[in-house]
């Protein structure tokens, strides 16, 4: 079972928020599109012609492609790998560019899953995070997705954003979670290096919110997403039975995927590699047979520490036993004894065998993690090209 991602690089305009790599620079769609068609082919091999259970067009905003390309992109997809007849294809959309038209097209040429960027239904909320949408055009995408057909529709929200008070994002998860929507991602601001926002924070202009009010906006998170039949099963994604993110999923149980584009990451079991965010770069790149990318070769710690990261951001936690047989006896008893350690009520749950973080915990998963993590100096980096002169 493996997954392709394909970065779709491009936006209109930058949000305040975002670090995710991206591009402004619209014309360089027509090269791009011939570049990803080219690194397809060179990478054809990468997962060993394991099935590819699920695939993801992700971004930056793949919807600023038209319908004929993104198409074009995922039937080049189908033909280069082993796509699983039931698999999972999710394209994210911004929500002003999914008319209905739009979103016909979309289930027409394959795609079965759509991921809307709603982030709020508060068009002053919006404002502030440099969103080109209002809350009409978020509701209006959704509508406009059911009535094309599809039966898997995920939406993002943001919480954690000065000035959004407790009652106001209750009423917005309320709202929302009443239309026929199946899955929910809902990430707390992160101030994120070299962007709009963190310049505005430096400066004075931007303050970010008490922790005592992220914890309030979470916590109602989980409540209301209980209410509605939302399972939460990773600490930022809620879905109703049958609709947890396939693709997600995957990367926290360590599958094999393919990052396709300038920016993507890779995973082969024993390795990483993320190509170059250089888009010119990528593009110059592999218009001569060549993917500008970075890798790392991982340790046994390496593998247990990723274990362990993903592990407690789910609500299945980590399993002892599973420790000892992936890692061995000394990372068993490490983990033994930190558990034991870390078992609060309002925390943490520890049967012997299985370590979950309950809801306040989860709030709090990255200070349980370091804890269990183990240091690691010998991981070998290197930086390099996938050539291919075929």
């Amino acid at each position: 079972m493996a997954g392709i991602y394909i970065h779709i690089p491009f936006c209109k305009s930058k949000c305040l928020y975002c670090d995710f790599f991206s591009s402004v620079d619209l014309f360089l769609i027509p090269d791009f599109i011939f570049a990803v068609n080219r690194e397809m082919e060179i990478m054809h091999a990468y997962l060993d012609d394991e099935q590819v259970e699920t695939i993801y067009f992700g971004g930056g905003t793949p919807s600023l492609l038209s319908p004929d390309d993104l198409s074009a992109l995922l039937n080049r997809v189908k033909s280069l790998f082993p796509v699983s007849e039931n698999s999972e294809i999710t394209v994210e959309v911004n929500p002003d560019d999914l008319s209905l038209t739009y979103a016909l097209r979309l289930l027409e040429s394959g795609f079965n899953r759509i991921s809307i960027g709603v982030q709020s239904l508060s068009d002053r909320i919006l404002g502030t995070l440099g969103r080109r949408h209002d809350a009409a055009s978020a509701i209006a995408a959704i509508h406009n997705a059911v009535s094309a057909g599809f039966k898997n529709i995920s939406v993002d929200l943001i919480y954690g954003i000065p000035g959004l008070a407790n009652e106001q994002w209750i009423d917005t998860l309320k709202q929302l979670l009443s239309l026929p929507v199946q899955h929910l991602s809902a990430y707390h601001l992160t101030i994120e290096k070299n962007t709009p926002l963190h310049r505005l924070v430096f400066s004075g202009r931007f303050k970010p919110v008490h922790e005592k009010i992220s914890e309030q906006h979470y916590l109602s998170l989980i409540e209301i997403c209980g209410n509605c039949g939302f399972r939460q099963y990773e600490v930022s994604n809620f879905a109703y039975p049958g609709f947890v993110s396939r693709h997600n999923t995957n990367y926290w149980k360590h599958k094999k995927y393919l990052g396709i584009g300038p920016g993507a990451h890779s995973f082969n079991l024993y390795a990483r590699r993320w190509n170059s965010k250089n888009i010119l770069g990528y593009l110059n790149g592999v218009q001569n047979n060549q993917i500008p990318f970075e890798s790392e070769i991982l340790t046994p710690t390496d593998h247990f520490n990723e274990y362990i990261l993903t592990g407690l951001r789910t609500t299945d936690g980590i399993n002892m036993d599973e420790i000892r047989k992936l890692f061995g006896e000394y990372f068993y008893q490490h983990c033994i004894n930190i558990a034991k350690e870390l078992i609060q009520p309002d925390i943490s749950t520890f049967d012997g065998r299985v370590f979950r973080l309950l809801a306040r915990g989860l709030f709090l998963s990255d200070s349980v993690i370091v804890q269990f993590m183990q240091s690691n100096d010998s991981s070998v980096k290197t930086d390099g090209f996938s050539r291919t002169d075929a």
